[in-house]
């Protein structure tokens, strides 16, 4: 059984007031995400079911692991290039006499954890972006707490009713009605809640990009959202894009900015994600419109991820982090301490009467 080791009040005013402005402890961070996660995805109707549900999720744990799937070969590439400079992921040169190395715990780990996950009780499936997300969430947690919190994840709560009173709303995670669904009207709705962003916070890279179909929102998006923007973190030598030097703060979405919206993803739900596209943009904007399209392309979405042993993330708060809250707090709709699905609702609405 995983038994958390620190408990949160996670509906006091100067819990979350600290985790948005000045984020989480990494040494606490997997506990945080694991207890928001846990009370509030709606998977456990009360506390008292929290110890019943991890022994179950757990024992498919167990029992999952080592068991063949249809996604093996798919799992087994995306292990191999999840975080491959990070010492988790790194495997043990092959002894003399053999050819083959050691795979590393943490890669066994992450295999156990996609193979269990991708043909478990509830069926999740198998998409590339999931393994980077299970990657995070090993670099904080053990096997079992993530395989847990992977669950409430991707929870699909029934409708929620709207708050009593004070009362804050319950986030809503349900990432699976997000990454990778394959319909088209729901890519399509999607794609307009981003641009309808875009037009409101950056209307000049509104105009060149959408107006002008020059960088369309597909080429970026989708992998920004399947991964929880994992996928755009990579220090990009942007000498190669068109620019004079390297510069560190340019890095799209260095991994411990990744996981301060992480911080946030987890305590106000997955309307965030849009939120932080558009921040991510409009961070960038003079720098992406000084850009030809082919290289603003490259920039979107660099080579695959590097990682070392320096993510440990500081408590002051990103310039990135900043956009992130003003877009969020900007629309009476979308208060800062609450976790509305708002962002969804208000936007997704205009493009089933606006998309063909």
């Amino acid at each position: 059984m995983v038994d958390p080791v620190y408990s949160f009040s996670h509906t006091s005013e100067k819990f979350r007031t600290r985790l948005v402005r000045e984020g989480v402890p990494q040494l606490w961070r997997g506990h945080v995400w694991y207890h928001l996660l846990t009370h509030q995805s709606g998977l456990c109707k009360s506390t008292a079911d929290h110890d019943v549900l991890d022994s179950e999720l757990i024992s498919e744990l167990s029992k999952l692991r080592s068991s063949e799937s249809k996604h093996d070969k798919l799992i087994i590439r995306d292990v191999d290039e999840a975080f491959p400079n990070h010492v988790l992921f790194l495997d043990t040169p092959a002894p003399d006499g053999e050819s083959s190395p050691t795979a590393s715990k943490g890669k066994a780990g992450l295999k156990a954890l996609l193979l269990a996950f991708s043909q478990g009780e509830r069926k999740f499936g198998y998409w590339r972006g999931l393994s980077k997300i299970a990657a995070v969430l090993l670099l904080l947690m053990e096997e079992e707490r993530a395989y847990v919190a992977l669950a409430h994840m991707f929870h699909a709560p029934p409708t929620p009713q709207p708050p009593v009173g004070n009362a804050i709303p319950r986030p809503i995670y349900n990432l699976r009605s997000l990454i990778a669904t394959g319909d088209a009207s729901v890519d399509a709705e999607f794609l307009f809640i981003h641009e309808e962003l875009m037009r409101l916070w950056t209307p000049k890279l509104f105009a060149r990009w959408i107006q002008q179909n020059s960088v369309p929102s597909e080429s970026y998006l989708f992998a920004w959202i399947n991964s929880m923007f994992v996928e755009a973190v990579s220090p990009v030598d942007l000498r190669s894009a068109g620019a004079e030097r390297v510069d560190e703060d340019r890095s799209f979405i260095p991994f411990r900015v990744l996981v301060r919206v992480w911080d946030l993803v987890m305590l106000w739900g997955v309307d965030l994600l849009f939120v932080v596209a558009v921040a991510l943009l409009k961070k960038h904007e003079a720098f992406l419109l000084s850009l030809p399209p082919s290289s603003a392309a490259y920039f979107l979405l660099p080579p695959p991820p590097t990682m070392d042993d320096s993510s440990e993330s500081s408590i002051a708060s990103p310039p990135l982090i900043h956009t992130v809250r003003a877009v969020w707090t900007s629309n009476p709709s979308l208060p800062a301490t609450t976790g509305s699905s708002s962002v969804i609702v208000v936007f997704g609405a205009g493009s089933r009467s606006q998309r063909p």
